[in-house]
């Protein structure tokens, strides 16, 4: 009977023991939030092998992260492991968190329930010691119209605080620029910190410009086992953060007439580098626009002239903010190959002006391109003909009775002078040929010579412009390019360049 006893008191202890070291727990960082801010759910279990649960969402608000951790610690000489795993979520309302099953080597255990209170931010207000606010030069707006946001960081005199950390107002639809540095000033008894911002609404409707907030922190003293004054400072302290938060904002945002995009007030300009270049020269066209707006709203040109070679590069915009307005100048570069005339056609910008109040259109004159030595086709045609006219047809009549009579005259003398200009002929061919071949061996091609007399990167460019459709001289204009916009240093090596036109390309 005590043997039976022993074992099942063996049983309890070894129960009890499994159930200590288990010591499942669940708990929050904080019990009361505010509206949005995120909250740690921390689950905690000591044992040799422990499952967590597999949490997605609590009361319907997705889990934003996980983290774990794990820790070892010493119980009667006997080591033992502590693991946790953390879930963080944002609710918005009150809740109870469930019980959570966990498995700790090999036996489930369940977690406390519990509670988490959701409270209304608060935005901070005139009187308090520290506020926060957010102001807008206008709460009605047409998309793509600028707004200036200004954000106010007001502390009270007298206000210690250690630490301060503003968190900018984050905002969706809207592009967002800071205007400038900030500025420090004085209102009643606030010191005040005013930081400026340019909004541009990207979409209509009611935009909603979130509250924000500021961290403030303050040093607090910790125990010390010295009584001496130089542990009392910063360094052997801790600190205490607290938020302030500001209001929020909604701004009404009305579409565009004619489904347009760009709101400002433009001048728009096109001008070339030449109007008489010779064929295969490269034209340079430089679209401007300035004025102000939302530059970053202009959209890239596409040029399309039929047989002709365009290269449109990347548009670079300038932009600063002067007075609460978006100042800028966008330009866009392209270069134009051709072998006949042509005609640049004219560019066009469709916006909102913001002066007229009104849709408008504005556009650029065309520019007409002569290639020398370019002559009209229709005239050619004429000439030509002309001439045929002029020419007149011999007298088949007249002629008809001497060759009668120089007929038996010369048929002998004829079949000798033909055989004489038979082998003349092919003597002159191969002499010919002969000649041709060796001077072609001595000559360089005209391209190979320009080639070696291109100064810099630019000439190189233009030389090699006409040429682009191939692979191989496309990836050196492309060098050329980097070398001439974006100050790159690509070697070009003109030995190699001058071999590949000898081997590969005909002469144009």
């Amino acid at each position: 009977m005590r043997i039976k006893h022993l074992g099942k008191i063996l049983v309890l202890i070894q129960f009890l023991t499994i159930a200590i070291f288990a010591n499942v727990e669940a708990f929050l960082d904080k019990n009361t939030i505010f509206s949005g801010d995120r909250v740690k759910l921390t689950i905690k279990a000591d044992g040799k092998d422990i499952e967590f649960p597999q949490i997605d969402e609590i009361e319907g608000f997705p889990i934003l992260n996980t983290s774990n951790s794990t820790q070892f610690v010493y119980i009667n000489g006997k080591m033992s492991q502590t693991k946790s795993r953390s879930y963080y979520f944002a609710p918005t309302k009150d809740i109870v968190i469930p019980s959570f099953n966990v498995k700790v080597d090999g036996k489930d255990f369940k977690t406390n329930e519990l509670q988490l209170k959701v409270t209304k931010r608060v935005a901070s207000r005139d009187g308090e010691p520290i506020v926060l606010e957010l102001n807008a030069s206008k709460l009605n707006a047409k998309v793509g119209e600028p707004i200036e946001l200004l954000l106010k960081f007001k502390v009270k005199h007298g206000t210690k605080i250690d630490r301060v950390n503003i968190v900018p107002p984050k905002l969706e639809n809207f592009w967002v620029e800071q205007s400038g540095r900030e500025q420090r000033g004085i209102e009643g008894n606030y010191d005040v910190v005013t930081y400026k911002f340019l909004i541009t609404p990207q979409k209509s409707g009611e935009l909603k410009i979130p509250p924000t907030f500021v961290q403030i922190g303050k040093y607090v003293k910790n125990d010390n086992l010295f009584d001496d004054p130089f542990f009392d400072n910063s360094f052997f302290n801790q600190i205490k953060w607290s938020k302030v938060y500001s209001n929020g904002l909604k701004i009404n945002v009305e579409p565009l007439p004619n489904n347009l995009e760009l709101y400002g007030h433009f001048l728009i300009t096109a001008s070339v580098d030449k109007k008489v270049a010779n064929a295969n020269e490269p034209v340079n066209l430089t679209i401007k626009i300035e004025g102000e707006g939302n530059f970053d709203d202009i959209k890239k040109f596409n040029l399309q002239i039929p047989n002709a070679m365009i290269y449109n590069n990347e548009p670079k915009v300038e932009k600063k903010i002067i007075n609460g307005k978006q100042k800028g100048l966008f330009i866009q570069k392209i270069a134009i190959v051709a072998d006949s005339n042509y005609t640049i056609p004219s560019f066009e910008l469709n916006y909102y002006d913001s002066q007229l109040k009104k849709p408008v259109t504005i556009k650029t004159n065309p520019i007409a391109i002569t290639i020398k030595g370019v002559t009209n086709v229709g005239i050619k045609s004429k000439a030509s003909k002309a001439k045929v006219e002029v020419a007149k047809e011999p007298d088949t009549n007249k002629q008809s009775s001497n060759i009668k009579e120089s007929k038996e005259q010369n048929s002998t003398n004829g079949y000798l002078y033909l055989l004489v200009g038979f082998i003349l002929g092919i003597f002159t061919m191969y002499l010919a040929n002969q000649i041709d071949f060796k001077g072609k061996k001595k000559s360089q091609k005209p391209i190979a010579v320009q080639i070696k007399k291109a100064k810099n990167d630019k000439e190189l460019y233009k030389l090699l412009l006409p040429y682009a459709k191939d692979g191989y001289i496309k990836n050196i204009v492309k060098k050329l390019e980097e070398n001439i916009y974006k100050n790159a240093k690509n070697k070009i090596d003109k030995d190699e360049l001058i071999d590949y036109f000898d081997e590969m390309i005909l002469e144009h």
